[in-house]
């Protein structure tokens, strides 16, 4: 008896414990199994509103014997940088294979000490300790420029109708998936592990990387996006389709005001709103300050009105998991981002299973707020409600 006279229902178990490398190899190589690794293969796409970034979204939701199988769509981004003081703390922060440990970070923090396939692909510490200062400021110079350049791939998307690319890809395939039903956000950048370690072949130990950069931009771009997906995923309804699923994190200034939704539209980041919180008591005098001059009360009320559509895109939920969090502990914060939550989750009468997390976000982890103002967020970490 072979693997292929089981029944069909062992065959999908069987199946369903490969990874997504593994179906692809199954469906290329064996035609009495493809048609068991197909829907498993596409149940779930990833994307990010960036270039290229939703061109394999768009190209299986135009293939109308592929779209049928798509049931959630994952917005995840790939590829982070982080933003160095200078020249010398980015060298800092470089742990090649074979660095001496008794530079402060231990090569067993680092995610290559047991991974041979990562350590093979990265430059040697005795290749890299023979470059040039030149050289390595060349490399530097190459790190930022590509930094540059997935800030202002984020600024294009920032007017979202201008006509950007992956913003149309997105909203025309929102329109051929006829079996979506579930939509996660998941912010790669939390995860300390990963993020922002590799860039060609050089490698930033983690320590470091947590320890003497932020993840401010990083923050900046996951809100943008997941603003604009929302505006889209409003629009999805009432085209017979309904969402039933949603996990998202929202996090940092984001969208949780009709001010804080127009600057991070404006220029894809919250640069303003932080300056302002440094040299503000609260949270609300902040913003006060951040977007003076920027929004006419005209304005307010149709960016207001934009917010209200994105709420639009809970209306048929029936299982949401949300996660909110605010870097800063200054009075007030924790208190606005509560409230973008809470005014969405009033279209939401279909809900039938809600998770919530509010928190101060430390080192990738949602952490009890402090304040007094701030406690009855607190109290709601892990809250979660069945009917």
């Amino acid at each position: 008896m072979s693997l292929l006279d089981l029944p069909t229902e062992l065959l999908i178990s069987v199946l369903e414990y490969a990874d997504v490398w593994e179906w692809k190899q199954v469906r290329q190589t064996c035609r009495s199994l493809s048609g068991l690794a197909t829907p498993l293969l596409f149940e779930e796409i990833n994307f990010e509103l960036c270039e290229h970034g939703c061109e394999s979204l768009y190209n299986i939701s135009q293939n109308s014997v592929l779209n049928c199988f798509v049931k959630t769509i994952a917005l995840r981004r790939i590829r982070g940088y982080r933003k160095f003081a200078d020249f010398d703390a980015w060298v800092k922060g470089i742990h090649q294979p074979g660095t001496p440990d008794y530079i402060p970070w231990k090569t067993c923090y680092t995610t290559y000490y047991e991974d041979e396939e990562l350590r093979s692909q990265l430059m040697p510490y005795e290749e890299w300790a023979r470059l040039s200062k030149e050289e390595k400021n060349a490399l530097y110079e190459a790190y930022n420029a590509d930094r540059e350049l997935q800030n202002k791939d984020a600024q294009s998307i920032a007017n979202a109708e201008a006509g950007n690319v992956s913003v149309t890809q997105f909203s025309k395939a929102l329109k051929t998936l006829p079996n979506l039903r579930a939509f996660e956000h998941e912010p790669r950048f939390l995860d300390t592990d990963t993020w922002a370690l590799r860039w060609r072949d050089l490698y930033f130990h983690p320590d470091y990387i947590a320890g003497f950069t932020n993840n401010d931009e990083d923050g900046d771009i996951d809100a943008l996006q997941l603003s604009i997906v929302l505006e889209r995923l409003a629009y999805f309804r009432g085209k017979g389709q309904r969402l039933q699923k949603m996990s998202m994190y929202i996090g940092g200034p984001a969208f949780a005001t009709p001010a804080r939704l127009k600057l991070l539209r404006l220029s894809g980041s919250h640069k303003i709103t932080r300056l302002c919180r440094s040299i503000h008591a609260t949270s609300p005098e902040a913003d006060a300050d951040a977007r003076t001059g920027l929004v006419e009360s005209d304005e307010i009320k149709l960016l207001y009105r934009r917010l209200q559509a994105m709420a639009c895109a809970f209306s048929d939920l029936t299982c949401l998991d949300c996660s909110v969090s605010d870097n800063d502990e200054m009075t007030g914060c924790m208190e606005t981002a509560a409230k973008l939550v809470l005014c969405s989750l009033i279209s939401a009468t279909k809900l039938q299973k809600l998770s919530l997390a509010f928190g101060r976000l430390v080192d990738g982890y949602l952490r009890p707020t402090y304040g007094s103002q701030e406690r009855t967020g607190a109290r709601l970490h892990d809250a979660t409600f069945t009917s």
